[in-house]
């Protein structure tokens, strides 16, 4: 019934989700808000008539813990957003402007643990697998070329991001899973709704990351490209046969301060 009822609506809308950091990491490494507003989820009608795997239990409290794999043709996300975070006290992000999404051949899995008597669910656990396609930003650093040139690292990091699910599907899940608990608490109108993460986990892919010589990382950005046909424009400022993923993102940060300290 809720998957007919998706499907007839074709989309959702939240009309603001507001995230402040430093409720939500207590390191303090982040901090700062960020602000979504009309925030839209379109494409529902393309989600898959049958719920294929459904598994459906009681857990030993009596709550109801379910399991579902729902294949999805595609789901745009669109949103305005108004974003003034700081990360490690180095890195400032912020801007205003709009944001749009496209997900496509989308094989969705998700468990959680629902209490229908309060009205929320938790322990959600979620894996996505889709593949890229562009996407769409405006605003960011309200600087023209900067956000030109975050859009094309968004898209890359993204591109990685749909590889990185097929391989460390955990660590993809870690980052995904309190979104959508959050998300879908936040549709239900949960009142003591917050989001949280697995600090150990984030740590790990932190960890991953900055090793990059020793993980599945290491990827050259120009052999990234070329292995997904993507039409991303480098810019002077990537030597294509050196920089590895990693690299490449700090070469890019260095070159927006710049743009940016010369306004």
């Amino acid at each position: 019934m809720f998957l007919n009822t998706l499907k007839n609506d074709k989309y959702v809308s939240v009309p603001e989700i507001a995230f402040d950091f430093s409720e939500l990491v207590d390191s303090g490494l982040i901090l700062g808000t960020f602000l979504l507003t009309n925030f839209t989820i379109s494409g529902l009608d393309t989600l898959t008539s049958d719920l294929l795997n459904i598994q459906s239990t009681l857990d030993e409290d009596g709550y109801n813990y379910v399991c579902v794999y729902i294949p999805t043709e595609y789901l745009t996300l669109t949103t305005e957003y108004d974003a003034d975070i700081g990360v490690a006290d180095e890195i400032p992000l912020y801007g205003e402007g709009t944001f749009r999404y496209t997900l496509s051949d989308i094989d969705y899995n998700v468990c959680l643990t629902a209490d229908f008597d309060v009205g929320y669910v938790y322990n959600v656990v979620a894996h996505l697998l889709y593949r890229h396609n562009p996407i769409e930003l405006t605003g960011w650093w309200r600087n023209r070329q900067a956000t030109e040139i975050i859009e094309k690292l968004v898209n890359v990091l993204d591109m990685l991001f749909a590889m990185w699910s097929s391989y460390n599907p955990n660590h993809a899940s870690c980052v995904i899973s309190p979104i959508i608990q959050y998300l879908v608490n936040n549709n239900i109108e949960y009142e003591n709704n917050t989001i949280t993460f697995n600090t150990t986990c984030l740590q790990e892919i932190l960890t991953e990351v900055n090793h990059d010589e020793t993980s599945n990382l290491e990827y050259k950005l120009f052999s990234t490209m070329k292995t997904n046909n993507d039409d991303i424009v480098l810019d002077s400022f990537l030597d294509k046969n050196q920089y590895t993923v990693v690299d490449w993102i700090k070469s890019a940060f260095s070159y927006i301060t710049n743009v940016l300290d010369n306004e």
